[in-house]
């Protein structure tokens, strides 16, 4: 053998058996950290529901509702039922929102939002539309809201060339709903992506217009292959969580609020541009967490912005009597009807002008 190719040989060789030791403290550590996990009980809440009987996949939206679908909502956390209601879907998709009068009703409420503004867990008699239509007979609601919906599903919705033909009146409010876990779904988070937003729109700002580019998963996947691989391994998990790597957030707060304002305010332009007639607002729900500065940043941005979050001085101390113990590992999630039929009086009164009152105008959000 020449003396060129047997150095070249005696130097893999050794680099193979220098190898080996950290080969086998890799496997030792995750043998050790299986059987760590094995022994150690889990304490993950077991969550039961039937979401899959009236959601479908869309090849824009990712997921929609079943048109059509008549039946029940069941939920329950470790055996016990935590509630069951029944879902009635028109042919367009929406959940259907019962009122008295539609006839006379000249113009339209568009809610938008996810499963809070639908209403999961609620009567159809019991959603935000449906009680807000009792406090204000001068607009017909229409509920658009989907399960897991982010702000880019409004963008989506509103650029159907079929969205315009569904709208039932040529003047009236469109009111996005939201609360703080929608800066996630528009922005991208690896804990809502692992768990179950891979379905969710991945979209993105270039030269002042919106992209649409697939879905969050795909963009965990390109962006995060290597990632990935080492999650599928204990001592991967446990040497990327000491690098800082398996953070949930991905962006700082600051940096949220930002882009869900701009975003919004493209969705803005965008209903002046399709629905003349209409007027933008959005508001936010009650809930555990505010985020703080987007009032500020709403105002200067000329976003009507009705702020709830505070609305329960309570909240904290009496979760249950507000909210369903259903939300993703069985925390607090949505609220009971007894937020719907509060926040519709809350709206009725922020939009009096619309509502038959005179008492503000929705310039006082601003």
């Amino acid at each position: 053998m020449h003396p060129r190719a047997k150095n070249i040989l005696f130097n893999f060789a050794a680099l193979l058996i220098g190898c080996i030791p950290v080969l086998l403290m890799l496997a030792a550590g995750e043998l050790y950290l299986r059987c760590r996990s094995s022994a150690v009980p889990r304490m993950r809440d077991v969550i039961e529901h039937n979401l899959s009987d009236f959601s479908i996949p869309d090849p824009v939206l990712g997921m929609k509702l079943l048109p059509g679908y008549e039946g029940a909502h069941h939920v329950k956390v470790n055996g016990s039922e935590v509630f069951s209601a029944e879902y009635r879907i028109d042919e367009e998709g929406r959940r259907i929102t019962p009122v008295e009068h539609p006839e006379s009703r000249d113009k339209a409420a568009l809610f938008f939002g996810c499963s809070f503004t639908f209403g999961q867990g609620v009567e159809q008699d019991e959603t935000l539309p449906a009680c807000f239509g009792r406090e204000c007979e001068s607009l017909l609601p229409v509920n658009y809201a989907v399960g897991g919906y982010g702000p880019q599903h409004l963008w989506l919705q509103m650029n159907d060339p079929e969205f315009l033909r569904r709208v039932p009146r040529e003047r009236g409010v469109v009111i996005y709903g939201f609360f703080n876990d929608h800066i996630n779904r528009l922005l991208g988070n690896k804990r809502m992506i692992d768990d179950w937003g891979g379905w969710l729109p991945w979209l993105s700002f270039e030269d002042g217009r919106v992209v649409k580019h697939g879905f969050m998963g795909d963009r965990d996947r390109n962006e995060q292959g290597t990632l990935n691989f080492l999650k599928s391994f204990h001592m991967g998990r446990f040497i990327l969580k000491r690098l800082g790597l398996l953070q949930a957030k991905q962006f700082t707060d600051e940096e949220g609020m930002d882009g869900l304002v701009a975003f919004l305010l493209l969705i803005k332009e965008k209903i002046a541009e399709i629905l003349p007639g209409y007027q933008f607002v959005v508001f936010s729900y009650p809930w555990t967490f505010k985020v703080e500065g987007l009032t500020e940043r709403m105002q200067a941005a000329g976003i009507p912005f009705f702020d709830y979050t505070h609305a329960y001085p309570d909240q904290n101390a009496n979760q249950d009597r507000y909210f369903y113990r259903d939300g993703f590992r069985a925390v607090w999630g949505h609220p009971k009807a007894i937020v719907y039929a509060d926040v519709a009086k809350w709206l009725a009164q922020d939009l009096a002008e619309y509502c038959g009152g005179d008492e503000k105008t929705i310039g006082d959000a601003l």
